[in-house]
């Protein structure tokens, strides 16, 4: 009986650790399978998530190519643009031309090669915004070279002229006070080949830029004879045109006269 006992408690002890050793199982099992279902769900939401970003980056790459081609097409449109009004102001110059060939009065001849200059000066921003990838800014070393060099063409044949430049190769400007600039030293240099050249001596022309601390100065001056302020009419279209253009600039402009003339241009110019 005592060795029964024995055994019915040592099958006892044995069921009890069994069930323990179960319920463990049972608990590790429960984890395990809590866990697969936490990853089974991540996993579907994972697929969700990334279905929902490539349907996201499919629709941000069709609208950049979308913005591209806009991008482009108006990138065409600004150059088609600057490429006709070039071409309208070209023709104005030409038909000015076959008028000018028609006439025989000197002084209407000289004023209106005055007004195909001013037509040209403004004609040439726009060939160089159109040949240009740069749309808004203008490099300021190349156009005053290409301007100053027609302008020798249109005045000077024989003369013994040179043209010496000192500009600063970075400076850049935009459209509209390019047009301004331009036209100030078209009338400056202009009235150099028309009034200070022609003595036999060997005429220089100097053209200086440079930009300091946001402030933009230009000096041209020539070895011509100069002349008397005193002298110098002032209801001249170009001194007006000058001052018109300065003060668009919101520039300084002071002229001087002393083995030659010599202008000075100031305006501030921070290029944001």
């Amino acid at each position: 009986l005592n060795e029964k006992n024995i055994n019915f408690l040592k099958i006892e002890s044995e069921n009890k650790y069994a069930k323990g050793q179960i319920w463990g199982l049972g608990i590790f099992i429960g984890i395990i399978s809590i866990i697969l279902i936490l990853l089974t769900y991540f996993l579907v939401q994972s697929k969700k998530n990334k279905r929902k970003l490539n349907l996201i980056n499919k629709q941000l790459n069709e609208n950049i190519l979308i913005t591209n081609e806009q991008f482009s097409k108006n990138d065409f449109l600004l150059k088609e643009l600057h490429h006709r009004v070039k071409n309208n102001l070209q023709l104005i110059y030409s038909l000015l031309n076959l008028q000018k060939r028609r006439l025989n009065d000197p002084e209407t001849k000289t004023n209106l090669t005055a007004v195909q200059n001013r037509i040209h000066t403004m004609s040439l921003v726009h060939e160089f915004l159109y040949n240009s990838d740069n749309y808004e800014y203008i490099n300021v070393n190349e156009y005053i070279i290409t301007l100053t060099n027609h302008l020798k063409s249109i005045y000077i044949k024989e003369e013994n002229v040179e043209i010496q430049y000192n500009i600063e190769e970075d400076i850049e400007l935009e459209t509209e006070r390019m047009i301004y600039l331009g036209l100030i030293i078209n009338e400056i240099v202009s009235n150099t080949f028309k009034f200070e050249i022609g003595n036999g001596m060997k005429s220089i022309i100097n053209i200086s830029m440079a930009s300091t601390k946001g402030i933009i100065e230009i000096y041209i001056s020539d070895n011509g004879p100069g002349f008397n302020k005193d002298l110098v009419r002032t209801e001249s279209l170009g001194l007006k045109l000058i001052t018109i253009m300065c003060t668009q600039l919101n520039a300084a402009h002071e002229i001087t006269s002393n083995d030659g003339v010599q202008h000075t241009i100031k305006f501030s110019f921070d290029k944001s």
